[in-house]
């Protein structure tokens, strides 16, 4: 959904358009065409720009629309196929990864940082604060995964061994990002507590 509830936004399996639909007036809008590999993230704060991951005639990337026109602003290169593109709280970032490597991006374009991992699996933004959550091997030898948290400078604020999961399906943050919940090992949901954003303030329960 948009912020003002006019628009809808999806794509097909395998589709190689993100379409819209505008609700008021029952007619479809523009159609994106980021491939058939596209993810999407959605509108900003105030519904003028529509990102989606994907890929156009340059390359892949993270690929800003102009919302109502549905034209391209511009392109976030190189960033290879980004499985998960999302924007954070105060929509002044969007980050994407590929299997080893994330990447933020400012609005504008230019990059913020990138981290190298062994492996990521999924991110998760903190509902309030500029922190992302991180799961998967942080250390190319850890035979455990972990979800790391960091901030918009690439800077780590906590990090947890989540134990030997390597199929994390649930990734989120509660509204208020007191908690971080999980599915850990043995198929169990974990909550942890995040307290101050220090690794001492960590409590977990299953």
């Amino acid at each position: 959904w948009s912020p003002d509830r006019g628009w809808l936004a999806w794509r097909g399996y395998h589709e190689p358009v993100v379409r819209t639909w505008n609700v008021e007036r029952r007619r479809w809008g523009p159609q994106l065409p980021a491939g058939d590999n596209a993810t999407i993230a959605g509108w900003n704060q105030d519904g003028t720009i529509f990102a989606t991951g994907g890929s156009d005639a340059g390359g892949m990337g993270i690929l800003l629309w102009d919302w109502p026109t549905g034209k391209l602003l511009r392109a976030m290169r190189p960033h290879a196929w980004a499985p998960q593109v999302a924007w954070s709280p105060d929509y002044d970032y969007l980050s994407g990864f590929t299997e080893n490597e994330l990447r933020i991006w400012r609005v504008d374009g230019t990059p913020a940082f990138s981290v190298a991992y062994s492996q990521i699996h999924q991110l998760a933004w903190h509902p309030q604060r500029n922190l992302l959550a991180v799961r998967g091997r942080v250390e190319p030898e850890s035979p455990t995964a972990q979800i790391q948290v960091i901030d918009t400078s690439g800077t780590e604020v906590a990090r947890f061994d989540c134990g030997n999961s390597d199929f994390l399906s649930s990734l989120n943050w509660s509204h208020d990002g007191e908690l971080l919940h999980f599915d850990g090992v043995g198929a169990r949901m974990q909550t942890w507590r995040f307290g101050d954003a220090s690794i001492s303030d960590w409590e977990s329960s299953t």
